[in-house]
């Protein structure tokens, strides 16, 4: 059975030699900049950022806007590297922590307290010559 016309000139603009050089090219750089702005912003937390009993940043209006979007950004580029090379996991935990959302504390210590995800986190922070997070029990 034939495919409809307009999935088979979608399928045949997506299998064109331009798309896949262009798909190839962003795949390259999100993982290029995900090697570099990762690491960067795993090192810039506190030390004591998954102490529970610790209050919330409060921020401008300008930079709640700015930390919001560039969340966003991470969280589809995250996305997105869980089909392309690239730091996927990674990239969506740094977003969900620039984004301002009910309950964001409790699901970021959920998942950063995690041993493999700490681990990782960890391991990247001693690289680079920071102090490990620390994890309160209790």
């Amino acid at each position: 059975m034939p495919l409809p016309s307009w999935l088979d000139a979608t399928l045949r603009f997506l299998t064109s030699a331009k798309v896949a050089s262009a798909i190839a090219l962003l795949s390259l750089g999100m993982l290029v900049a995900s090697l570099v702005a990762i690491p960067w912003l795993i090192c810039r937390l506190p030390d004591d950022y998954l102490n529970p009993s610790k209050p919330g940043e409060r921020h401008g209006p300008m930079r709640r806007v700015l930390r919001n979007g560039l969340g966003i950004l991470l969280l589809m580029l995250g996305a997105l590297m869980l089909v392309l090379p690239g730091q996927g996991l990674l990239t969506i935990l740094v977003g969900l922590t620039l984004l301002d959302f009910p309950r964001k504390r409790r699901l970021l210590l959920r998942l950063l307290t995690r041993r493999r995800v700490l681990r990782v986190m960890n391991s990247i922070r001693v690289r680079f010559h920071k102090r490990p997070l620390r994890v309160w029990r209790g």
